[in-house]
């Protein structure tokens, strides 16, 4: 789709295993996305559920499904999956990036990101903390 030509030599090929993109005309899209841990799991669930069952592209057949996935350092992480022709794929994807970010805006879901707090130790004054 982006116009590159990818030459793989036999020995690669044959020692290898190859993943065909194109061959199945329905493609799972999958998302990751990570969330504060003081969030409403169901909240983030009912946004992100929205968004997949109102876009156009998106099958109803199998259902989208929103998985928590872990908890991770920083965030709880949650997968979203949902169900399109091969060929909407990159249109979804794209599309829905987009999208999950201004609904996670305005339901004021947090997406974390990793922080650190430094104390520096031998530089105070005498008597100071």
């Amino acid at each position: 789709p982006d116009n590159k030509r990818i030459i793989v030599p036999n020995a690669s090929m044959s020692n290898a295993s190859t993943v065909n993109y194109n061959t199945n005309p329905v493609r799972r899209v999958d998302f990751t996305f990570e969330v504060g841990y003081g969030d409403d799991l169901d909240r983030v669930r009912a946004v992100l559920l929205e968004i997949a069952e109102n876009h156009p592209l998106t099958f109803e057949d199998p259902p989208p499904q929103v998985i928590v996935g872990g908890h991770g350092e920083n965030a709880i992480i949650v997968y979203l999956r949902m169900w399109s022709k091969k060929e909407d794929y990159w249109t979804i994807y794209f599309e829905l990036m987009e999208k999950v970010k201004k609904a996670f805006d305005e339901a004021g879901i947090n997406i974390p990101y990793p922080q650190r707090d430094v104390r520096l130790i031998g530089n105070e004054k005498k008597g100071e903390a």
